[in-house]
C-alpha cells in the first residue's frame, strides 16, 4: 500500500498535457480575439474606402468648392475681419514660431490618433461601451463625409491662396517644415491624394473633442469633464488660429456631433438609462 502524504508517480509525459492543452486555449483564444477585432473596426475602413474611393475617383464629377459663403459668416460673427486673419496678424511669425505654435501643431495633430486610441481602449475594457462609442464615430463621420461629397467648401488657407481671403498662413505645413520633417509637410501642400483639402464643412476636427466629451461626460468626475471641456475649446482656437477652419465650420461640426449624440441616446440608451 501508498503510504499517506506520498506522492502518486506520473508517467512520462502526463505533466506536459494541461500545458500544452493550456497552449492551444490561448491560441484559440487569440485567434477569436484577432476575429473580433477585425470584425469591430471594419466599418471604421469601409467607410474610409469608400469616402478616398470617391474623393480620388469621382472628383471631377463633384460640385465646385465653395469659398464665400464662409467667409460672409464670419465677417459678419467677428465684426468685419475673419478670426483667423486677426490672429495671425497679432501672434503668428513665420520666421520666429513661438511656444503656443507649436501647442497648436500638437493639439491639431491629435486628431489623428485621439479618437482612435479611444475607442482601442475602450474594446480593451468593455466591447459594449466600445461598440456605443463606434456607432456614434461612424454616424457622424458618415455624414460629415457625405457632407463633404454634397457642399464641398474651402479652408482659410486656400482661400488666401485663391485671393479671396487676407493672406494667412498654414502653420501646419510651415511648422512642420520648420521642424525639418519635410515629409510630414508635403502632406499639408495641397497637392496631396491623401487629403482632401476642401473637406472643410463641417469640422471633424472641432467634432471629434465633443463626441468624446459627450460620451464621457455621464459619468465623469469634475476633472474629467473640465478636461473633456478644455480639449474641444482649444482644438477649436488651434483650428481657427491655423487656418484650418472658420468659426462655421467648427459650429457645424459641434452641431453634427450633437445632433449624432441625441439620435444615439433616442436609438440606443446607455446601460442604466430608461427611455422616456
Amino acid at each position: 500500500m501508498r503510504r499517506i502524504g506520498q506522492r502518486r508517480q506520473e508517467p512520462p509525459g502526463a505533466a506536459r498535457l494541461p500545458s500544452d492543452a493550456g497552449a492551444r486555449v490561448r491560441l484559440l483564444r487569440a485567434l477569436r480575439g484577432a476575429g473580433r477585432f477585425v470584425v469591430d473596426w471594419s466599418p471604421v475602413f469601409v467607410v474610409l474606402f469608400v469616402y478616398d474611393a470617391i474623393h480620388n475617383r469621382l472628383g471631377r464629377f463633384l460640385p465646385a468648392a465653395h469659398t464665400l459663403p464662409q467667409i460672409r459668416v464670419d465677417e459678419a460673427l467677428s465684426g468685419g475681419t475673419v478670426p483667423t486673419v486677426r490672429m495671425q496678424r497679432a501672434f503668428y511669425s513665420p520666421a520666429h514660431p513661438r511656444w503656443w505654435d507649436y501647442a497648436t501643431l500638437a493639439v491639431y495633430t491629435s486628431h489623428f490618433f485621439v479618437p482612435a486610441l479611444v475607442g482601442l481602449s475602450l474594446w480593451v475594457r468593455s466591447r459594449p461601451a466600445y461598440l456605443r462609442y463606434m456607432k456614434g464615430f461612424v454616424a457622424m463621420t458618415t455624414l460629415g463625409y457625405v457632407t463633404y461629397v454634397l457642399f464641398p467648401a474651402v479652408p482659410p488657407w486656400l482661400a488666401s491662396q485663391r485671393g479671396a481671403l487676407a493672406p494667412t498662413h498654414r502653420l501646419v505645413r510651415e511648422l512642420w517644415d520648420h521642424l525639418g520633417h519635410h515629409g510630414v509637410a508635403s502632406l499639408f501642400s495641397g497637392t496631396t491624394l491623401y487629403a482632401n483639402d476642401v473637406a472643410a464643412i463641417p469640422s471633424l476636427h472641432a467634432a471629434y473633442p465633443l463626441m468624446i466629451a459627450i460620451f464621457f461626460w455621464p459619468g465623469g468626475r469634475p476633472p474629467t469633464r473640465a478636461a473633456l471641456a478644455l480639449y474641444a475649446m482649444v482644438m477649436a482656437v488651434a483650428l481657427v488660429y491655423s487656418a484650418e477652419h472658420y468659426l462655421l465650420d467648427i459650429g457645424l461640426g459641434w452641431l453634427y456631433a450633437f445632433a449624432t449624440a441625441f439620435a444615439m441616446s433616442r436609438l440606443e440608451p446607455a446601460p442604466g438609462t430608461r427611455r422616456p
